[in-house]
């Protein structure tokens, strides 16, 4: 199965982005996007690729570990970019600013890996 460690959105945050993602389809409606529904929208922290069912429970306690040693998150986002350029994006990301909450970000993206 394909894994990967994210932190999840609170609805008020992913209603907010469903409408720039509906503002950007207008915009661009041609983009080779996959574009995500609004209820799977997340913070992509680690990208793991398959992983064989045995590595699961190893891989969850090490998730565990690692968001217990952060403190609690508050986020700012800021600023839209793209992965796979502006002439063909495929992956358009959503920025965060410097502050306490991305450092915990950051301790926990240190702790997975």
């Amino acid at each position: 199965m394909r894994l990967f460690f994210a932190v999840a959105l609170p609805d008020a945050v992913r209603e907010r982005l469903a409408g720039l993602v509906s503002e950007l389809k207008e915009k661009v409606p041609d983009a080779p996007v996959g574009w995500v529904v609004s209820g799977n929208v997340h913070l992509t922290l680690r990208f793991l690729g398959d992983v064989d069912d045995a590595t699961l429970p190893r891989l969850v306690a090490a998730g565990e570990e690692a968001a217990r040693a952060a403190a609690p998150l508050e986020l700012e986002l800021a600023g839209v970019g793209t992965f796979g350029g502006r002439a063909s994006p495929r992956v358009i990301w959503i920025g965060i600013t410097e502050g306490d909450g991305l450092a915990s970000l950051k301790k926990i993206a240190e702790g997975l890996e």
